[in-house]
């Protein structure tokens, strides 16, 4: 299990909004069933910086139509600033340095959950 998909799982777990789902999960991205053939995936993304995974997308996708609907949630916008790196503080992001990918600075636990809740609100709005 690579660090994507162990991430993921703690986003779309048991503890999180996501306890009556059954994500699937391929290389580094999670998909959950949604009715009819709509799917959701979820996925960290960057935002302009190489290998600084700073958001969870989440996409509503049919398996006819392709894609539905696109919404991004961004970090930030969940977790408070930390102190760290070279300007004094970041945000929660993860990142790749030396082919090693971790944490830099990471989420609380309910700062995980409230990321999930908003992913779990979204997708609902499809399911």
């Amino acid at each position: 299990m690579n660090f994507f998909e162990q991430e993921l799982r703690r986003f779309t777990g048991k503890e999180t909004a996501f306890k009556s789902s059954k994500p699937l999960y391929a290389g580094r991205a999670c998909f959950i069933q949604l009715s009819g053939n709509r799917r959701a995936r979820l996925e960290f993304v960057t935002c302009g910086t190489a290998d600084h995974f700073e958001a969870l997308d989440v996409t509503i996708l049919s398996t006819t139509d392709g894609k539905i609907d696109h919404l991004r949630l961004r970090f930030k916008d969940y977790c408070a600033q930390r102190k760290g790196g070279c300007s004094g503080s970041v945000w929660p992001h993860i990142w790749i340095y030396r082919d090693e990918t971790k944490w830099y600075v990471a989420p609380t636990g309910l700062e995980i959950k409230a990321i999930a809740q908003a992913a779990y609100d979204y997708i609902m709005l499809f399911a």
